[in-house]
């Protein structure tokens, strides 16, 4: 029986080499568990920063919240930066869920009351405010991704307000010499302002303060008639 030349054994083509094992493709199950580890890790990053801000914030803090290793949170997300990334884009689809209804039809007064929502009662919605107004302050401070998104968030609602205020406008809802710009900037501070003050005292009945804000306002811009 011939036996196989040193040449002829190395060969790629040697039939009796096994071949390279096919990496498996992940099950659909394994794909939903992975989405469902990193939304908890989403989810603890929330809370970490929120309380404890980017600066302060270790990975390892979120680990243990989640019961996961500094390494199992890696395995997720590539660094802290990438994590805080993903906390910020689920801030963004959350305040674009809440925004939907206020961009409906309608009257003013009613938008500017629906604006309350921006408010926050739930506890989610609560540790969602926090995390907004931690990141302000540490936009201030200097805190270049936190800055970026402060920015644009606040861009975002003075837009969406603008936006109300030009279509009551042009349906005579208030008045044509209107300072567009200076009325969205009065509402989104005085939302942002009130958000403020119901983080720090919950016993404060914010809701009611907007409710007279808006009153007022209404008022204030209404058109004048004959």
């Amino acid at each position: 029986m011939n036996q196989p030349t040193r040449e002829s054994a190395g060969r790629p083509d040697d039939t009796s080499a096994k071949p390279a094992r096919k990496p498996r493709n992940r099950s659909w199950r394994q794909v939903e568990e992975s989405a469902e580890i990193k939304a908890g890790i989403v989810r603890a990053a929330t809370e970490v920063f929120a309380e404890r801000g980017y600066q302060q914030t270790t990975l390892s803090e979120i680990a243990r919240l989640r019961g996961l290793s500094r390494s199992g949170v890696l395995h997720h997300f590539a660094s802290k930066e990438a994590l805080f990334q993903a906390v910020l884009d689920e801030l963004q689809t959350e305040a674009g869920r809440r925004f939907a209804p206020v961009n409906e039809a309608g009257p003013l007064l009613d938008h500017i009351r629906d604006l309350a929502v921006f408010l926050g009662t739930s506890e989610e919605v609560r540790l969602s405010l926090r995390l907004v107004h931690v990141l302000e302050g540490e936009g201030i401070a200097g805190n270049e991704a936190a800055r970026a998104f402060a920015e644009r968030r606040a861009q975002g609602i003075r837009e969406m307000i603008i936006s109300l205020l030009e279509s009551a406008r042009r349906g005579g809802e208030i008045a044509a010499d209107t300072d567009l710009d200076a009325a969205a900037a009065l509402i989104s501070g005085t939302i942002n302002g009130l958000q403020k003050l119901s983080l720090i005292d919950a016993s404060l009945d914010v809701g009611a303060s907007f409710e007279l804000f808006a009153d007022m306002l209404a008022a204030r811009l209404a058109a004048r008639r004959g």
